[in-house]
């Protein structure tokens, strides 16, 4: 009898064990889609900003109301809260932006995604 109420409460915690693990592993696929749709904000949001400039003699757009009206483009994260993109744009024309893959045009504070001026998106947190 002590053998297999020992073998009972062996087979509970392995299988809450697995429980625990599973929600954290749906909690970590979560967060991996939240971070996914934050980049795919961003780099359609670059796309928008790369249009302007190509639209007004490689001048940056001075606010993200321009680029969202004109190309329906959201200013805001898809994922989380929908906090908006902090956008950041060079003080130059991007003709003369130096290091494009290194110079950022927005980024997401609550995901800690960021996208440069060539258009591509990672995460810095």
């Amino acid at each position: 009898m002590k053998k297999s109420l020992l073998w009972c409460m062996a087979a509970a915690m392995i299988v809450g064990g697995i429980a625990g693990c599973g929600k954290e592993i749906r909690l970590g696929a979560k967060k991996a889609n939240e971070r996914a749709a934050c980049m795919n904000g961003l780099k359609i949001l670059a796309t928008g900003v790369l249009m302007y400039c190509d639209e007004n003699d490689g001048y940056f757009p001075a606010n993200l109301d321009s680029v969202s009206k004109s190309w329906e483009v959201s200013k805001s994260c898809p994922a989380g809260d929908k906090k908006e993109y902090v956008y950041t744009p060079p003080k130059v024309k991007i003709h003369d932006v130096k290091n494009q893959d290194t110079t950022p045009l927005a980024r997401c504070d609550q995901h800690g995604a960021v996208v440069f001026a060539d258009g591509h998106a990672e995460i810095r947190k």
